[in-house]
């Protein structure tokens, strides 16, 4: 009888650890990074190598700055280039590589 216990006692003492360590009660010393090599190996494993359409990084550069005026620029603009993301591109996903701060100084044009 004594035999059948031990397997059962080890499992949830294993179990008891593990679960410690991912709730940050204690710490494993090498485990985190073990559990870093595994999730940076399941991610390349899991993505693929070509870039997703459907996500756009919206970057204003010096190009669009010359061509259609300073910044900021007003919500009516904002609005049409967003739309045009969505509607006729398709993307899913849009991300802003834009200094929002700049617009702080001008709320009256945003209004």
């Amino acid at each position: 009888m004594r035999r059948k216990w031990r397997p059962i006692v080890l499992s949830l003492c294993i179990t008891l650890l593990f679960a410690g360590h991912s709730a940050g009660l204690l710490s494993l010393p090498g485990f985190s990074q073990l559990e870093a090599q595994l999730y940076d190996a399941r991610v390349r494993y899991s993505a693929s190598n070509a870039p997703d359409d459907r996500i756009v990084i919206l970057d204003i550069d010096e190009k669009s700055l010359a061509e259609i005026g300073r910044w900021p620029w007003n919500r009516i603009r904002m609005a049409e280039l967003i739309d045009l993301l969505f509607d006729q591109y398709g993307i899913a996903v849009l991300g802003f590589d834009i200094v929002w701060a700049a617009s702080i100084f001008s709320l009256a044009q945003w209004r």
